[in-house]
């Protein structure tokens, strides 16, 4: 996502159907237009605990598994998932799945990963691979991609034109956990409904519980100005009140040195 990866982390961020295919995973907005439609997948978050500890402020690239400052006042916990080194290999504890059918391309025109707090995480396509968070795997021509926050799961799928990318200057949660316990993915395409009596209002984040986060203009559907984060939710397809929800964690993606 080029232009609409919208968090200001650390003092004031203001953040911004679907049928199912074998991919098995949801759908994610791509930045470039946020009404744009795309090749589309959608699933039910899955139950696994999520895979990091709490870091520190994303845009400032933190290193892994840093904590963010203790307070006792209600605040959104900004959690900085780390599953590949920087020469390609998965993380400890992440295992690897090959991907059976499919192959993404990553450059030679680049985009990285909206979700991404370090550099050269790509965001690959097409959307049906729901590739939004991929490294470059030590075998050549393969990326590794988190397709999950909740999971420890990378897929490898083959890939062509993968370039070196600077991270996002403000980048946007892969998937946040909601109040009401509901998780959440960043969409990826997809033609999805409109959201009724609400002209110009789109999907960004598929939630199981058939729920969604929903933005307007180049927001993502996520107030972050506050140290505990709020996201206006609203039925997947479309059809109910807008329901304002605060975030109880958002995940970020970055990279292991060395």
């Amino acid at each position: 996502m080029r232009n609409y990866g919208l968090i200001i982390v650390g003092l004031a961020v203001v953040l911004g159907g679907c049928s199912s295919t074998a991919k098995h995973h949801p759908p994610v907005l791509r930045a470039t237009n946020p009404n744009t439609s795309s090749s589309q997948s959608s699933s039910q978050a899955p139950s696994t605990p999520p895979a990091s500890t709490p870091a520190s402020t994303p845009a400032s690239t933190p290193s892994a598994h840093t904590s963010t400052p203790v307070s006792s006042a209600p605040h959104t916990t900004r959690v900085v998932l780390r599953p590949v080194t920087a020469k390609g290999y998965p993380a400890p504890g992440y295992t690897v799945a090959i991907e059976a059918t499919g192959q993404v391309t990553c450059g030679p025109t680049a985009e990285a990963s909206p979700n991404a707090v370090d550099d050269d995480i790509l965001q690959c396509s097409p959307g049906a691979e729901f590739a939004v968070a991929c490294w470059r795997s030590h075998s050549a021509g393969y990326v590794l991609c988190l397709r999950d926050p909740w999971s420890k799961k990378l897929v490898q799928i083959p890939e062509s034109g993968a370039v070196k990318v600077a991270a996002p200057a403000k980048p946007t949660p892969l998937g946040m956990t909601l109040s009401n316990g509901t998780r959440c993915t960043i969409r990826d395409g997809g033609a999805w409904n409109g959201l009724a009596g609400h002209p110009g209002w789109y999907g960004t984040y598929y939630c199981n519980q058939n729920e969604a986060v929903w933005g307007k203009g180049s927001a993502y559907g996520i107030d972050a100005a506050h140290p505990l984060w709020s996201a206006t939710t609203a039925p997947f397809n479309g059809n109910g009140p807008l329901v304002t929800r605060t975030v109880t964690t958002a995940y970020f993606v970055g990279t292991v040195a060395g």
